[in-house]
């Protein structure tokens, strides 16, 4: 039984590699950087450059798995506006990925782009990973009222 959670806890993890594989190739150009936010995200998430190599050759091999919890859809925007934000410019392209991204998460459409402003203005200043979900998990909280 336990085989069985971590073999779908693993396609669940490869999906979102995928997915930032995907936004790293929106904008038609791959740089060093986004490549090495990708690896230290996906290092520390157990997938191994063999299997990112594999994601980037053959990215259909890999099924689209959302996260189930809040928590994990708001880690997910944060890895890929990091992802977004790491060769230093922000395109249109990388947006709408990011958008439309956020929509198969579940995200509300009515504060996605401010979600969007809080995880880049989080990740320029630094701030850490915890309070930035926090803080959007309220904002999630005050939407749905």
């Amino acid at each position: 039984m336990s085989d069985l959670f971590e073999n779908v806890n693993k396609q669940k993890l490869l999906s979102h590699i995928k997915n930032l594989v995907s936004l790293i190739l929106a904008d038609g150009k791959v740089t060093k950087s986004e490549l090495k936010v990708l690896s230290v995200i996906a290092v520390n998430a157990g997938i191994s450059e063999s299997e990112i190599t594999r994601i980037f050759s053959t990215p259909e091999s890999i099924s689209f798995i959302p996260p189930e919890t809040r928590k994990e859809k708001i880690e997910q925007l944060y890895d890929m506006v990091l992802v977004m934000m790491a060769d230093g410019e922000i395109h249109d392209d990388e947006i709408a990925l990011c958008r439309s991204t956020a929509k198969l998460l579940g995200i509300e459409n009515k504060i996605l782009d401010e979600i969007i402003s809080i995880l880049i203005t989080c990740i320029q200043q630094g701030a850490n990973l915890n309070n930035v979900i926090e803080r959007i998990e309220q904002l999630c909280l005050k939407s749905s009222r």
